[in-house]
């Protein structure tokens, strides 16, 4: 199960360093996401294989 947090929290670890990871699907990135975002639709997500190591996503 995925945590939620609140705008503030996103906010301060965006700011960090935190990788922004968007699983929505191409169309829906394209209309406007956070800027440096990285998109991997849902349905690909398990199968990702360019998943950080050492930092928070």
């Amino acid at each position: 199960m995925t945590r939620e947090i609140d705008l503030d929290t996103f906010a301060s670890a965006w700011a960090d360093g935190s990788l922004v990871l968007d699983v929505r699907e191409p169309g829906e990135y394209h209309v406007g996401h956070v800027p440096g975002a990285v998109l991997v639709p849902l349905a690909k997500l398990p199968t990702w294989a360019d998943a950080p190591t050492g930092r928070p996503v």
